[in-house]
C-alpha cells in the first residue's frame, strides 16, 4: 500500500492509503513489503490490546507459524488492571492456538504507548508483526 509524509512506525501502518482503507476494509488484509519473497519467520510480534483474551484474529497465522518459531504478544498499558488480569487467559489461549510456537508476554508500563511500543518493537527485531486495528487507541 501506498506511503507518503510518513516516518518510521507510521510508514508502516499509519501511510495515507492504509489510513484510509482502515474504515472501508471489511476482511483482514496482510501487508507484505515490496520485493518481499517468502514468509520465513522467527520471532512474531503481536500487538494486543489488553482488552480481551480472544486470539480468533490471529487465525491467518496457523498457516505462517511453524514449529519452533516464537510468538510474542506486547501489551504497553499505564496500569491497565484489565490487561492485567487478561495475560492469563490470554497467553492460555495462544498455548492451545499454537502448540508447537513459544508463546512469550510482554507487559510494559508506559504513559506513551506509541513510542513505548515502537521501542519494544525495536529491541525485538520481530520478522513480522501483527496489528489489529481497533478504534478505541492508537492500535
Amino acid at each position: 500500500m501506498g506511503v507518503k509524509k510518513r516516518t518510521n512506525f507510521e510508514k508502516v501502518i499509519f501511510g495515507d492509503t492504509s489510513s484510509a482503507l482502515i474504515d472501508k476494509v471489511i476482511f483482514p488484509t496482510l501487508v507484505v513489503p515490496i520485493n518481499f519473497k517468502t514468509i520465513k519467520t522467527n520471532l512474531v510480534a503481536y500487538a494486543w490490546d489488553g482488552k480481551t483474551s480472544e486470539v480468533s484474529q490471529l487465525n491467518p497465522l496457523t498457516q505462517i507459524l511453524s514449529k519452533g518459531d516464537k510468538l510474542m504478544a506486547i501489551n504497553i498499558t499505564h496500569h491497565d488492571k484489565l490487561a492485567i488480569k487478561n495475560a492469563g487467559s490470554l497467553k492460555s489461549a495462544l498455548n492451545k492456538k499454537f502448540q508447537d510456537v513459544e508463546i512469550n508476554l510482554i507487559q510494559k508500563m508506559g504513559l506513551d504507548e506509541k513510542n513505548a511500543f515502537q521501542k519494544q518493537l525495536s529491541d525485538l527485531n520481530p520478522d513480522l508483526q501483527v496489528v489489529f486495528a481497533h478504534h478505541y487507541s492508537f492500535w
